[in-house]
Order: structure tokens, then sequence, then C-alpha cells
């Protein structure tokens, strides 16, 4: 009864998922996800960090896979500059997520024949993957997710401010905490491996974009070591 009042305690004055609340999340996310699209938005944004918009963008095309580590699985984006520059990030998933979007894929593959060709779009609610998936109601969908996941969660919200997008922001700020926490980035001499990771800009930056702009492969994997110190909710066989 003491860890329960804790935990209702630790989630009304939670500015990121604790660890009793991203576990539950995380079987929710695990036990839903082929029943909607939105569903592996969620998985995505959770282990990326990164907003709808660019998630929605996402083609087949996009993720960079490894078929010997399901663990393994890189997001690509295109960003274009205001001198018309194009650069082209590739941005390592959290483990776990990484586990689901896989189980995610393989489901896609058997769904539709072409489903998971180069051009079509990973998150669509169309069977075949031509369109991408629509952002409406998405925010409402994540925070009324996380209603059902955080104790007190829904009174930090108000129950009519969907207008601020605060459930994504919550997951967001969750990621921080995970890169942070159990990736050991605070702790390490490494402040622009933190930057690309929010997916804030590294202008100015001793090594910046024009430097380092973590597209080389040695420095993929400099992250993906980062990345894959958050082992909470890995499957032990």
């Amino acid at each position: 009864e003491t860890n329960t009042k804790r935990s209702i305690v630790n989630a009304a004055n939670a500015s990121y998922l604790h660890n009793e609340g991203e576990g539950t999340l995380n079987k929710m996310l695990s036990e839903h996800l082929l029943e909607d699209p939105r569903f592996a938005a969620v998985v995505l944004m959770k282990g990326t960090g990164l907003d709808v918009g660019d998630l929605t963008a996402l083609q087949i095309r996009d993720l960079l896979l490894d078929e010997r580590d399901p663990m393994k699985v890189f997001v690509s984006l295109r960003r274009e500059y205001a001198n018309s520059a194009v650069q082209l990030y590739h941005f390592p998933m959290m483990p776990y997520e990484a586990l689901l979007l896989n189980r995610y894929i393989t489901w896609l593959s058997t769904q539709n024949p072409g489903r998971t060709e180069p051009d079509r779009y990973l998150l669509s609610d169309d069977p075949e993957g031509r369109e991408p998936m629509s952002t409406r109601g998405f925010h409402a969908f994540v925070r009324n997710l996380l209603m059902k996941v955080v104790v007190g969660y829904a009174d930090r919200l108000g129950s009519t401010d969907l207008s601020k997008q605060k459930g994504a922001e919550f997951l967001k700020r969750t990621y921080r905490h995970r890169l942070e926490e159990y990736c050991g980035l605070t702790e390490q001499p490494d402040p622009d491996a933190l930057t690309f990771l929010l997916h804030q800009s590294l202008a100015g930056h001793v090594q910046g974009d024009n430097y380092r702009c973590f597209t080389d492969p040695c420095d993929r994997e400099r992250l993906l070591a980062y990345i894959y110190r958050e082992q909470r909710f890995i499957p032990r066989s």
C-alpha cells in the first residue's frame, strides 16, 4: 500500500514517466500495437523524441534496419536549411521501441502485397500505405493514452487543454530523461551527442553541423552505444 501511494504521488508530480508508468505504457503499446497506426506512432515518438509531423512523413525507405539485431534501428530524416542546403540525419531508436517497430513492420509485410515497398508510408490509415497517417486527433489520442497510465496526469493536463500538445511534450520529456538517466549522456563529455539526439541545432557547437553530422557510420555506432545502455524493458530469455 505504501508503494502504491508513493507511485500515485510520483505520477501526480511527474514531468516525465517514471519506471512504473513507463512499464504500464509499454505493456499497452505491445498489446495494441497492431490495432491502430497511432500506437506505432507513439512507439516511434517515445523511442526517438521526434515530432508527429516528422513521423508521419516517414516512408519505409527511411528506416535503417539490421536483420541480425532487431534492437538496432535508425530513422533517417532530411533537413532543409535556409541556404538551400539539405542534410540527411540518422537517429537511433531506443532498443525496446526498436523491437516493437520491427514487430510492426513484420506484421505490415503480411497485410498487403507491396505494403513494405520503399515508397510506402510507415504510418498510414491506407491498407496499401500510399497516404500518410492523418495527424488529426493524434495529440488527444496520446493524452488519453497517458491518462490511462499515470494517476494524476489528467489533473496536470486539464480536462479540455488539448491544443498545447502536452501529451507529446510529456513523452519527449520522458525521452530526454532516458537519455540523461539511463544512457548516461549527462555524465559524458559529449554535449553534441545529446543535442543531436534531442533534435536541436548543432550550429555554434565546436563540432557542429558542418563538421560532424552523425551521418558517418562510426559516429552512428557511437550514438548507438549510448542508446544501447537503456535496457530496462528488454525481454530476458
